[in-house]
Formats: structure tokens, C-alpha cells, sequence
């Protein structure tokens, strides 16, 4: 692709809500983290978008005021338009789930985790990315076991159905902060979809 700065700013925010990769509301940071990136590129016309958004990332952090969770929302937000958003007009096979789900099959919440790890890796998420949604995965699954009584393994559909009631925990009793909220549903948004193929809403 081209150094095009133009792209579809509704569509891409539909996208996102569609696929359930973000909060109803947020949906407009990711756009605009997407439209600064697409400005900034053209100081890099000789580079690929994958060799352009550490540059880019640097430019952020160096921003008086810029928050860490900021960048890291930035990232997901070019990576997300490069990698998922354009896929969608690729004549591409559909994306193979890295687990077939059989009725009532369990998994291992660890091998799950590993593999969500390496995805991440392999599509080269940075390490701030990557360590921030196996927190929060980690931390869900750990919150299956301990409220739902699974030991290390879990089905596809009570973790679907968790997903909801632990987003209400983090908010009411977590008390967590709302990039918080948004940091932890985009994680697990992604871990469904990489390794089941399922999109949460």
C-alpha cells in the first residue's frame, strides 16, 4: 500500500464496533490516533507502515503529557487498520481459528495464554502491548477459576459469558479507570478472535 493518507473514517469506526474490538464511545480515539499516524507517515515516504509506527510511537512519547496507555492505544489502532480493517477488502481466505471448538470441550487456560503470547509476538505487537493483554487475559481467566470454579481449563461458552460479568466487576468493584476498562476488553476481544475465531459482542 501507498503512502495514502486518505482512509474511511466512519467505516473504520464502524469496523471496530462491529467486531466488538472496542467500547461503544471509544471507537473516535482510534480514529484519530489513525488520522495523526496517516499524517505523520509522509515524513517517512521511503518506509512500509510496519517500519513507520515505531517512528511514529517515538513522536507520541516524546509529546509533553502523553500518557503510556495513550501510546499503547495509538499502536493497537494502526495495527488494527493494517492488519484487520484492509483485510476485509483482500480476496483472503478467512481467518482459522487457532482452536477448533468442540461441545463441550475444555481448555487449558495456560496453553491458551501461550498461544495468545505468541500470536502477538508474530504479528509484532510491542512488548508494552503484549504484556498489558496477557495481564488482563491472565487476569480474566484467573477470575473464571476463582468465580466460576474452573481449575485451569475452561469452556468456550461460560468464558464468553464471563466476559460481560467481568468487565462489571472491573468497573464497579475494581473501580477501575475507563482506558483501564478499554485496555482489558480490547485484550480479550483480541484473545477470542485470534485463538477461537468468536467475536465477544
Amino acid at each position: 500500500m501507498n503512502n495514502d493518507d486518505s482512509f474511511n473514517r466512519a467505516d473504520f469506526a464502524q469496523f471496530l464496533l462491529h467486531k466488538g474490538i472496542v467500547t461503544p464511545g471509544t471507537e473516535k480515539y482510534f480514529v484519530h490516533w489513525l488520522d495523526l499516524f496517516q499524517r505523520s507517515r509522509k515524513n517517512w515516504p521511503e518506509h512500509q507502515w510496519h517500519d513507520q509506527l515505531p517512528m511514529f510511537l517515538e513522536l507520541l512519547k516524546q509529546t509533553k503529557g502523553r500518557k503510556e496507555w495513550q501510546v499503547q492505544q495509538a499502536e493497537l489502532a494502526v495495527r488494527l487498520y493494517f492488519t484487520s480493517y484492509l483485510n476485509k477488502y483482500k480476496k483472503e481466505p478467512p481467518h482459522q481459528p487457532l482452536l477448533i471448538v468442540v461441545n463441550g470441550q475444555s481448555f487449558s487456560s495456560a496453553e491458551t495464554l501461550e498461544m495468545f503470547e505468541d500470536t502477538l509476538k508474530v504479528k509484532h505487537f510491542s512488548d508494552h502491548i503484549i504484556k498489558n493483554y496477557l495481564h488482563w487475559t491472565k487476569t480474566f481467566l484467573l477470575y473464571l477459576e476463582n468465580r466460576q470454579g474452573f481449575s485451569e481449563k475452561f469452556h468456550l461458552s461460560d468464558a464468553q459469558y464471563g466476559v460481560k460479568k467481568f468487565m462489571v466487576h472491573l468497573a464497579v468493584q475494581q473501580d477501575i479507570s475507563a482506558a483501564a476498562q478499554n485496555q482489558a476488553f480490547s485484550s480479550l476481544s483480541l484473545f477470542f478472535r485470534y485463538i477461537f475465531d468468536y467475536d465477544i459482542i
